[in-house]
Order: structure tokens, then sequence, then C-alpha cells
């Protein structure tokens, strides 16, 4: 989700689509942040957590690791969205996202490497995915933003099969590095480094939005809260997807934790 409110004067500017050129950029880039931010997830994560706890410790090192960075993750996304919608920078509006976050959670990965102990794992995981996901929300945002209308339901499919890809893509980086002999901090530099590269060329080519900032209303954390809820009796259809997509990502979350 990039935004809570929809205050028209949150996201006043006008839009344009992108051509050609940006849809390619866009999927190659949403595939490249998930092979940064799911590879760890998938596989190297444990990996590391493994080879710095004990055989009795490392299933609850690895849940505090994977638990802390879902806290962050769960905090970022939403609010990186709605302040992206507020950006006033040179830059654009999701151009500055954009950067920042694939910098500084590649950086959050680098600490995960270099990592001597299992605190500093977590400290690297909560920033990886504190940033990871603050470029998320500026990339999902570019769907409405650049895309033109009837083209958004077959880009969301690309974006769709890019994001289930991208885990494959890490597990076959991981399992190639490891059958070259490379040592294991490259198990987790060089999906960042595919990141850093699709994102850049995304930042590239895009013609960002520039909001005025007269026409821009101020962040309220009351109302964004607020923003979340859905009456699932005023509006049932929409409880019982949230309900049945809970349940599916929760099933999915819960055989990872494995």
């Amino acid at each position: 989700m990039a935004s809570i409110d929809s205050s028209p004067t949150a996201v006043a500017a006008p839009r344009q689509a992108g051509g050609t050129g940006l849809v390619v950029a866009y999927v190659v880039a949403f595939f490249a942040l998930y092979v940064a931010l799911l590879t760890p997830v998938m596989s190297t994560l444990a990996l590391r957590v493994s080879a710095l706890s004990t055989p009795e410790a490392r299933a609850g090192d690895l849940a505090l690791v994977t638990g802390v960075g879902a806290f962050f993750a769960f905090v970022a996304n939403p609010l990186a969205g709605a302040l992206s919608d507020r950006t006033t920078s040179r830059l654009g509006m999701r151009r500055p996202w954009l950067l920042w976050g694939v910098l500084l959670g590649s950086g959050g990965i680098a600490i995960i490497a270099f990592a001597p102990n299992i605190a500093v794992v977590v400290v690297g995981w909560a920033v990886a995915q504190t940033a990871f996901n603050g470029t998320q929300a500026a990339l999902q945002a570019l769907l409405p933003d650049q895309v033109e209308e009837a083209l958004r339901a077959r880009v969301s499919g690309w974006l769709g099969i890019a994001q289930n890809l991208a885990p494959l893509a890490g597990i076959g980086i991981a399992a190639w590095l490891t059958a070259q002999g490379t040592g294991p901090v490259w198990l987790f530099l060089l999906p960042t480094v595919l990141a850093i590269a699709g994102v850049l060329a995304l930042v590239a080519v895009l013609r960002d939005r520039r909001l005025d900032p007269a026409d821009v209303d101020r962040f309220h954390l009351g109302r964004f809260l607020a923003g979340f809820w859905v009456s699932p009796r005023k509006h049932p259809d929409f409880g019982w997807a949230f309900a049945g997509r809970f349940l599916l990502l929760f099933g999915f979350a819960l055989y990872n934790s494995y």
C-alpha cells in the first residue's frame, strides 16, 4: 500500500504515463529489489544465524531476527508510502525513497554479512527491512503514478511474476556461489548489488512527479492510523478478502520459518 490518506491535496501533481522503457525498467527494478529482500528470508539469513548461534539456540535466534525485522517492515511500508505522497523534493516524489531505501537497505544487509553476533544481525535486518520497505512503497506507488490505466492489470501481473521469481533467483545465486567456493559474505552482497543496479536504472529513466509544497497537506498521524480501519460489517467483501489474504500469507510465513 502506498498511501492511507486519499486526500487529493496529498498527491496534487499531474500524472503522466511512462512508455515501454519505463515499464521494463520498473519490472526489472521490482525483481532486483525482491532478490535482495527475499533471498535472506528464504535461505541466507538462516545460514548466517546458524553460523553465529548454537544448535540449541538457533531456532529461537532466527525467530528473534525475523520477528524484529517483520515489525519494522510492518511499520515502515505504509508510513513510507504516506510520506512519499507528500514528498516535495526537487528530485520528485518517489525518486528519493527509491534511492535512500535501496542504499540504506544494502547497508543493512552488509551489516548482517559482517556481523560478529546475533545482536548485530538483528540490527542489520531491522535496517534492511525498514529501508527496503521504503523503496518497496515507492515502487508500488509507481503503478498508478506512471502506468496508464489500460496497462495496469498487465503490468501488475508482471510484477507478481517478478516477485515470485526473485526468491528462486536468489536461491540459485546462493547455490552457484557456494558451488564456486565463494566466501559467505558474497551470498549477501551480490543480491544487493543487483538491487542497487536495478533501482538506479529505474531512477535514470523515471520522469517523476514534483509536488508544489503549497498543494500538499500536512501529515497527521491520527488520520493516518484511522485510515487502516475498514468495517467488515459495512464492507463484508473486503473483510473476507482481507482474512483470506492474511491466512494465506500467515501460512507462507509459517513454513518459511523452518
